[in-house]
């Protein structure tokens, strides 16, 4: 009684939503990203002929497969559909979202993206965040603290002795905590 079938072909859908919340709720965030990824290229696959209906949705799953450049396409494009129907609150919603996600994971890309100075802070508490929240426990020596208290301090230890520019330190900083966000993929659980 926790799916039911929703069209002829084989799909299903949850009977009520806190189930799908709570099903949803106990995966880890490194299962989870897979998964999306997993379902936005089904989308793709499924719907290649006519995206269009689904723009939303791809939007949703790239961004939660943690695949902002995707997102962020179709996000735009979402909200163009949203334009040509009039629907213009929701095309509003969708630009903005699109803006917001941009700002947020271009933090290091101030030349590519032109947008002015990288904003290092924002990007350290990123990455920080993520190993937070996302690492599998059962890393005892790749985690938060590793890169917080032993990596970064070191990194900034190195940049003194070399003597690096601001703009140097703080790329070198960023790679610093950044490094360990490879252990949250799904490659290294077992």
């Amino acid at each position: 009684g926790l799916v039911e079938k929703v069209s002829p072909e084989p799909a299903f859908a949850f009977a009520d939503p806190a189930a799908q919340q709570v099903a949803y709720d106990s995966l880890l965030f490194a299962q989870r990203r897979p998964l999306h990824r997993l379902v936005a290229g089904w989308l793709e696959e499924a719907h290649g002929d006519d995206l269009a209906p689904c723009y939303g949705l791809l939007a949703h799953h790239w961004q939660q497969a943690d695949e902002p450049g995707r997102a962020i396409e179709y996000l735009e494009k979402a909200g163009q559909e949203a334009l040509r129907a009039g629907a213009y609150d929701e095309a509003e919603g969708y630009f903005e979202a699109s803006l917001e996600l941009n700002a947020r994971s271009a933090v290091l890309s101030n030349g590519f993206y032109e947008q002015g100075t990288a904003d290092w802070v924002a990007a350290r508490e990123y990455a920080l965040a993520r190993l937070e929240e996302e690492l599998p426990p059962e890393l005892t020596y790749h985690n938060l603290w590793h890169t917080r208290d032993d990596v970064l301090p070191a990194a900034q230890r190195l940049a003194a002795v070399a003597g690096l520019g601001e703009e140097e330190r703080r790329l070198l900083e960023t790679a610093a905590v950044y490094h360990d966000l490879g252990c949250i993929s799904d490659f290294w659980i077992t």
